[in-house]
């Protein structure tokens, strides 16, 4: 995250020299911005850190349209003339669709000192057998955020923006396919148990029979971007000429959790979780999503 911040830093400071001495003619009191971003997401809970996990097909896609409004300062210098300022504020409308798949192949684990339903000690020997696991998510966003910048309908310009944004999810798909086989080993009578449904007890068993997750409704992010702005100040069509094409980079990250904690599962201390949403579930989750932006301004 550091160094996506630095780099948003860099693009915004490497262009500012060109916003200098500008004029309400030159930079657009309102516009409206059209922008697309489109980058990874990556879902942080205590699931998904064991090593075994592959990952695959992972993407955010962000459409959005916001009214962006420059500030303005009086000139003391320049008959008191207002004069745009370097902060801008904003507000709209997008829509964010987030893909997550994981997956892997083989794996095993043995979990000592557990009970079962019958409150009786027994070391679980557990095998899974090709996972996969997918979340697919689609929210309706709310952004709000303050910008440093002046767009420049003449010379090429920069910005930076930090703001908050509510998402309010939309849609949910989570499918889930794989085995695994689970024995008992009780050392009071020194004997192992297995496919025995009725004592949790399966050989080749379903690991997605309708999974346990519990999604967020609302989520609240902190998001931070920069970049550089080219106008078309030479097309001669003059729609085209209060255009301005904005291309930078971002991140997101979930102030709130994405997914609330769920329930400790049968074999209570595994690395897998069967019959849970991975990716989900755990002590709930987060995102921290990068992302490219490219985008276009409108002066109004």
């Amino acid at each position: 995250m550091k160094k996506i911040i630095l780099i948003l830093i860099c693009l915004y400071t490497v262009s500012a020299y060109a916003q200098k001495n500008s004029t309400f003619f030159e930079v657009p009191e309102k516009s409206l911005v059209f922008d697309f971003g489109y980058g990874i997401p990556f879902f942080q809970n205590n699931l998904l850190k064991s090593d075994f996990w592959n990952k695959k097909n992972n993407f955010t896609i962000q459409p959005n349209v916001s009214f962006r409004k420059q500030l303005s300062k009086v000139d003391y210098y320049a008959n008191n003339e207002a004069t745009p300022s370097i902060l801008a504020i904003g507000g709209g409308l997008g829509i964010s669709f987030l893909k997550k798949t994981v997956f892997f192949d083989n794996y095993s684990e043995t979990i000592t000192d557990i009970y079962d339903a019958d409150n009786k000690l027994f070391t679980a020997n557990l095998l899974y057998n090709n996972i996969e696991e997918s979340v697919f998510l689609t929210y309706l966003d709310i952004p709000l955020y303050l910008e440093f910048g002046r767009p420049n309908k003449k010379k090429i310009s920069g910005w930076f923006q930090i703001g908050l944004k509510t998402s309010i999810l939309l849609t949910k798909k989570i499918s889930g396919s794989g085995f695994y086989t689970s024995k008992g080993y009780y050392p009071d009578w020194d004997i192992e148990l297995y496919n025995i449904p009725e004592l949790g007890f399966y050989t080749g068993g379903d690991s997605y029979t309708e999974p346990e997750y519990k999604l967020s409704t609302v989520v609240l992010w902190g998001t931070a971007s920069g970049g550089i702005i080219f106008p078309f100040s030479n097309w001669v069509d003059n729609f085209i000429r209060h255009t301005m094409l904005r291309i930078g980079a971002g991140l997101d990250y979930s102030l709130t959790k994405i997914s609330k904690s769920t329930s400790d599962p049968f074999f209570n201390g595994a690395s897998y979780r069967i019959n849970q949403s991975n990716i989900l579930g755990g002590n709930g989750s987060r995102i921290l999503s990068l992302k490219l932006e490219i985008g276009l301004i409108y002066s109004l």
